[in-house]
């Protein structure tokens, strides 16, 4: 307890404007903490702005947090050359942004999409964008010569591959192929079988610009005895986002 009580006082002579006229450099030899903290207020906090500090989000979970824009984390040798910086929103309204930075220019993010990836410029650079994308949906299979996805590839897309894994078998087939149109491609490596854990990567169809959005078509070797198979369906593409400016 006594550990505690020095090392409470050394944090407060060290960083309180009010009882020193600049900031000291402090060891504390013994252990400090703080509660977990909420959203708006943080178990670590700056005089400045109580808002923004640092909390406890869960197990082994630990969040940087600010009232006022977006939550940033510099990371800067001496000056103000900064190397890398982590955001959760940037100028270009792209959420869960990720920002490699050299010197102080803003040229660029990666971020999370919904779903998949993208990278782009910042606004001030033209806020172009590439991502990395991908839809999925089970599919039931009708008891029907085939069966369309409700997903559809998006137009003026470039698809790099359409994959399957069969979730739960196909009765009476015995293989299905994975078609999609505007332009057609057939996308399975190899007729597919129809038994539960089957699986095709999808990259027969190579790079294709879709010129229109398309569904992809399910179609097994004989009609199912029953609409009760499932089929995961992923639809792996790359999209591009002109310029804003």
């Amino acid at each position: 307890m006594n550990r505690l009580v020095v090392a409470l006082a050394l944090l407060v002579l060290a960083f309180s404007p009010a009882l020193v006229s600049h900031v000291h450099s402090q060891i504390i030899t013994g252990c400090c903490g703080a509660q977990d903290g909420t959203v708006a207020n943080p178990g670590f906090f700056f005089s400045a702005q109580p808002g923004m500090g640092i909390r406890r989000a869960g197990q082994s979970a630990w969040v940087f947090t600010s009232d006022g824009g977006a939550a940033t984390v510099l990371f800067f040798n001496a000056g103000s050359t900064y190397f890398g910086i982590f955001q959760n929103e940037d100028t270009n309204t792209s959420p869960n942004s990720v920002a490699s930075i050299q010197g102080a220019n803003n040229g660029g993010y990666w971020s999370s999409v919904s779903p998949g990836y993208s990278l782009g410029a910042a606004a001030a650079n033209g806020g172009q964008r590439s991502g990395w994308k991908y839809k999925t949906e089970l599919t039931t299979i009708a008891a029907a010569a085939s069966t369309n996805t409700v997903i559809t590839i998006p137009a003026n897309s470039l698809v790099y591959g359409v994959s399957v894994r069969v979730v739960t078998v196909i009765p009476t087939c015995a293989t299905f192929t994975v078609t999609s149109a505007t332009p057609a491609r057939t996308w399975n490596t190899a007729a597919v079988n129809c038994a539960a854990g089957s699986t095709d990567t999808g990259v027969a169809g190579g790079m294709t610009v879709e010129t229109a959005a398309s569904v992809v078509t399910i179609t097994p070797n004989a009609v199912p005895g029953a609409g009760t198979g499932q089929v995961r369906v992923t639809i792996h593409y790359f999209d591009v986002t002109p310029p804003t400016l």
